[in-house]
């Protein structure tokens, strides 16, 4: 999918947008606990969704169901790691913040988690919208020892992704001993989207804001990629252009 995806033409769009990602994607050593591009925050995410991005021009939030209660994860809600300094003021200096865990620590965190499951979900073709396979692919994409994560399956998520999604279970578990090759990426955030959307706090903690039809791609601050895989993808993308 990677190589297809670097080969294939490109839209001028397409074309557009990868030179932005360019242009704002930092070197692997760069220092990320400095927030020298005004960044409200850092979001974890995967090398499919930067794809997607490419080729939609926004980066999407939650696809799953909103909950009825709206403190708790809504659909189209793009969650962050943040530096305190850029939230809305009632929220700075607040017990709301984390002070004592470094942003890049956590969006990394994330990163890896979102990558492992954005690449099991999409190599077994399976939907990011149905609420138990989403479930099920996540506590699958947890790292540990692979032999560790196979049992894991076998006992309590290979049975429910086979019957949901018709994936047989060699199919799932061989899939799965390749997802810790995926590390992720981080994306910067411009402050600037508290002047357009409502940033707030979910139940678990996290900040967030709600964006039904995606983020634009012009409120990125910076893109770092941080596995062998992801950072090829992108070498070879920007050597294109």
């Amino acid at each position: 999918m990677l190589n297809n995806f670097c080969e294939r033409e490109h839209t001028a769009e397409e074309i557009e947008r990868i030179r932005w990602l360019k242009c704002i994607a930092v070197p692997k050593d760069y220092d990320i606990t400095v927030n020298e591009r005004r960044s409200i925050g850092l979001h974890g995410t995967s090398i499919e969704t930067i794809i997607f991005l490419i080729e939609k021009g926004v980066l999407p939030g939650s696809p799953l169901p909103s909950y009825k209660d709206k403190r708790r994860v809504q659909n189209g809600d793009i969650f962050f790691a943040e530096f305190p300094e850029e939230l809305p003021e009632k929220y700075q200096n607040s017990e709301y913040t984390r002070s004592d865990e470094l942003p890049a620590y956590r969006a990394f965190f994330y990163a890896e988690e979102t990558a492992r499951q954005h690449y099991l979900l999409t190599t077994l073709g399976l939907p990011f919208s149905d609420q138990s396979i989403y479930n099920a692919s996540m506590a699958l994409s947890f790292s540990g020892e692979v032999e560790d994560k196979i049992e894991l399956a076998q006992e309590k998520f290979a049975q429910p992704l086979e019957r949901n999604a018709n994936v047989p279970r060699r199919t799932l578990l061989d899939v799965l001993a390749r997802c810790d090759s995926r590390k992720g990426v981080v994306l910067g955030i411009h402050e600037s989207v508290r002047k357009h959307y409502i940033v707030d706090l979910s139940t678990d903690g996290d900040f967030r804001f709600n964006c039904s039809q995606g983020l634009d791609i012009k409120y990125l601050t910076l893109l770092l990629p941080f596995g062998r895989v992801e950072q090829g993808f992108l070498k070879k993308l920007f050597s294109r252009y």
